[in-house]
């Protein structure tokens, strides 16, 4: 079962360099898995095991295996609920690499929120990559047919060779008793520039991180159903900026011109029918007649008598 919500990327390059807190690098993408109790007996030392999308793929033939950021972890996943003990273990160095801080208070609600009801068991097929020059190395995308229309798409995964670099985050819950659930939070910032700098003619970028769970106490016998795989995904959108077009200002002014038109012509119609003359009261005879002041015609009457 899969868990995805979605964000826009657009706007200018940045450099790392230019980085100066956390909000330049772009909106906050939150992956929460949710590890629910469901079973009879309480559960001690389980493990989760989750692989994290933090870079792209440097690609196949790249010497430099650096490859650029795709969502940048800001601090340490943080394991959480009622009842529940457990930390997370990141790789050295890899929280929050470059040192910088958020101008906006950490408790605000995240911009891209993505939170799977529970662990389950995924078949996702991995896909096949065409191979490009490590110097110019974008993922490449992939057609599929949605509403009846073709779109471009990319696709982002630890299990998919030569698109995501991933590492490794391990996270330990000491116990989950019997009906309560454990949930754990990944922060991180989808970097905006990668994206628009390669991925600003496709339709969306699908962004995923998959979690493993085991128990570290073998003597119980839980079935694999019911502990298993579960993957989370960011699906991004590029923004669509009229000025990156001129065909859409020609759209705009050719309907607006058009619109002009059509309403002078109808305007000519209009006067040509006489739709827009007056009409006289004196022109009517069923409206003509005398008008005589009351003193003038109280004398009419007398005289008649």
């Amino acid at each position: 079962r899969k868990a995805s919500s979605n964000l826009f990327y657009g706007g200018e390059v940045m450099k790392e360099s230019d980085m100066q807190n956390l909000e330049d690098i772009g909106a906050r993408v939150t992956h929460k898995y949710q590890i629910d109790n469901n079973g009879q007996w309480d559960l001690p030392d389980l493990k989760v095991t989750i692989m994290w999308p933090m870079r792209v793929s440097p690609g196949p033939d790249s010497t430099d295996q650096t490859g650029k950021w795709l969502l940048y972890l800001e601090s340490l996943p943080r394991v959480s609920g009622i009842g529940v003990t457990g930390y997370c273990v990141v790789p050295d160095g890899k929280v929050n690499e470059l040192n910088l801080n958020s101008t906006k208070p950490m408790l605000e609600e995240p911009e891209n929120l993505i939170m799977p009801d529970e662990f389950s068991r995924t078949s996702d097929s991995p896909i096949r990559l065409r191979r490009r020059r490590a110097a110019d190395y974008v993922v490449p995308s992939r057609t599929i047919t949605k509403g009846g229309k073709k779109r471009k798409v990319v696709s982002m995964d630890c299990r998919q060779e030569n698109s995501a670099k991933c590492v490794t985050i391990m996270c330990t819950i000491k116990k989950l008793n019997r009906g309560n659930q454990a949930e754990i939070d990944i922060k991180s910032r989808i970097w905006n520039s990668t994206l628009v700098e390669g991925y600003r003619n496709v339709d969306w970028v699908v962004i995923k991180s998959q979690a493993y769970v085991e128990l570290g106490d073998k003597s119980f016998n839980v079935s694999s159903e019911s502990i298993s795989v579960i993957s989370a995904e960011t699906i991004a959108y590029p923004e669509i900026v009229l000025a990156d077009s001129g065909l859409n200002w020609w759209i705009i002014a050719g309907a607006v011109l058009a619109g002009l038109l059509l309403l002078v012509l109808l305007i000519i119609f209009l006067y040509k029918c006489g739709f827009f003359k007056r009409k006289r009261v004196s022109d009517d005879p069923m409206m003509s007649g005398n008008l005589q002041k009351k003193g003038e015609a109280e004398n009419l009457l007398n005289k008649e008598k």
